[in-house]
């Protein structure tokens, strides 16, 4: 719906160390509001919003071309429009839920660690690189929602994936 007006001011911090003895990193802040006005409608935080974005990140270079890097991340929690109550639809045989202000309440902060081991093989005319990361390697249980009961008095949080090892090749031609 392109009739809705929005505004989005912030700004961000971004510190960067190129290698010095092996070792490289950033850290970044970003501190922002996203506010939308649909027509006729009083102003309210855009679905999207996300106040606060920290992230540290950073890597060591090993002998022998391995590497390895770390990411840790948080934001504010998104936004969520909660249920506060539900009617009976006896038509339907079913709960409608009733919704509260949209956007009216924001979800537990979101952290997770990320880390990485790579080995790079450099040849003539083409690199080899394969590695081994683990994300969210303390394995929070970021809130991403909630899932109701049928009658709208109950509600479960819907967590983000667990630790997730990954192993990769990749080949540069």
């Amino acid at each position: 719906d392109n009739s809705t007006v929005g505004d989005i001011y912030g700004f961000e911090l971004f510190l960067d160390h190129k290698f010095s003895n092996n070792f490289q990193g950033f850290m970044s802040y970003t501190l922002s509001r996203s506010t939308r006005t649909p027509e006729g409608e009083p102003t309210e935080l855009f679905a999207f919003d996300q106040t606060h974005i920290f992230v540290l990140a950073a890597s060591y270079l090993f002998p022998r071309n391995w590497e390895l890097g770390v990411r840790w991340r948080v934001i504010s929690g998104s936004l969520d429009t909660p249920i506060i109550g539900a009617t009976f639809d006896t038509e339907q045989d079913e709960f409608i839920p009733i919704n509260g202000d949209p956007n009216s309440e924001r979800l537990p902060i979101f952290h997770q660690l990320d880390i990485r081991l790579d080995k790079r093989w450099v040849y003539k005319a083409w690199t080899l690189s394969a590695f081994l990361e683990v994300l969210n390697a303390y394995n929070r249980g970021n809130v991403e929602g909630f899932n109701y009961n049928f009658d709208f008095t109950r509600r479960d949080e819907v967590q983000s994936l667990p630790i997730i090892p990954n192993i990769g090749v990749e080949a540069r031609f």
